[in-house]
């Protein structure tokens, strides 16, 4: 079920239902629902974590650097480092910190 959705598999959530992908029409992450098709469950904000990193372009290149800077903490809330290295609980669901 889940082959072919991703090429990042430690980016879904521990219950397998969300994963996180990139949307580049929108410029931004997004946290799909696999339970629905892969429809966009939420847009995570730029401000708390962007496509570009410094020095980088915005390339499928430089998605395995970023995606080190992000995951699910569990089934309701992601982890995410921002570019000074502080890591945050963003609680998707709610839109919150």
């Amino acid at each position: 079920m889940l082959s072919g959705v991703t090429s990042y598999p430690f980016l879904f959530s521990p219950n397998f239902q969300f994963y996180i992908d990139v949307d580049y029409e929108g410029d931004s992450f997004v946290v799909r629902d696999v339970s629905k098709n892969g429809s966009v469950e939420h847009v995570i904000p730029s401000g708390l974590m962007s496509l570009s990193l410094k020095g980088s372009t915005k390339s499928k290149k430089s998605l395995p650097r970023l995606a080190k800077l992000l995951g699910f903490y569990d089934n309701k809330n992601l982890r995410i480092v921002d570019k000074g290295g502080i890591e945050s609980i963003y609680n998707f669901r709610r839109g919150a910190i």
